[in-house]
């Protein structure tokens, strides 16, 4: 599989649910991105846009961005708005 990290602009691989690494990082995301796959054989390849759940688990991934998020905003005031 591959996946974007918004966190750090990264863009990373999966193979059978297990993470590979990062292949880029502080990628330019505000440009168009395209899934290609390029093989130079009569095999079947399959691909999974989202219709069936992931192998990869993202939880861990998503459990790092809510701590980032939590200490980047964590010099910032908090207002609760007033119940009228």
């Amino acid at each position: 599989g591959c996946g974007i990290d918004y966190a750090n602009r990264g863009i990373f691989f999966t193979h059978n649910g297990v993470f590979l690494g990062y292949a880029w990082i502080n990628a330019d995301l505000g440009q168009s991105l395209y899934p290609t796959i390029g093989i130079d054989t009569r095999c079947f390849v399959s691909a999974n846009f989202g219709d069936r759940p992931f192998v990869f688990d993202l939880g861990p991934l998503s459990e790092r961005h809510e701590k980032w998020i939590a200490t980047a905003f964590s010099g910032f005031p908090v207002s609760v708005p007033k119940k009228y």
